[in-house]
């Protein structure tokens, strides 16, 4: 008997280079609705600058792809009540000793 290995098929586009996310059905239909409507669900165009460009044409594309995200952010987020003031404790080990320490991360404005 013959047996034939095959390799695995991996996920996204690892396994299918032309994958949209659309497409992909690990994702969440939820996100594909927010996404769908700012093209955000589909293949981008291709950058207009490469590793080989001037650095002064990546920045000004840098420039242009912050501004488009922060309308993107404005879309997905703008409408959202502020967070509340979120604290969050992780232990860490000191370098010289065995003991653990905490530390305190806050986020939102003091109380």
């Amino acid at each position: 008997m013959t047996t034939t290995a095959l390799a695995p098929t991996l996920p996204g586009r690892l396994g299918r280079p032309d994958l949209v996310l659309r497409d992909d059905p690990r994702a969440d239909p939820r996100m594909l609705a927010a996404f769908a409507p700012l093209g955000l669900d589909v293949a981008p165009e291709p950058a207009p600058v490469t590793a080989g460009s001037p650095l002064d044409a990546k920045l000004a594309f840098c420039a242009a792809m912050e501004g488009a995200y922060e309308s993107v952010f404005e879309a997905l987020c703008g409408g959202l009540a502020p967070v509340s003031p979120v604290s969050l404790t992780q232990p860490r080990r000191s370098p010289v000793s065995t003991e653990t320490r905490s530390r305190s991360i806050s986020i939102g404005p003091r109380t």
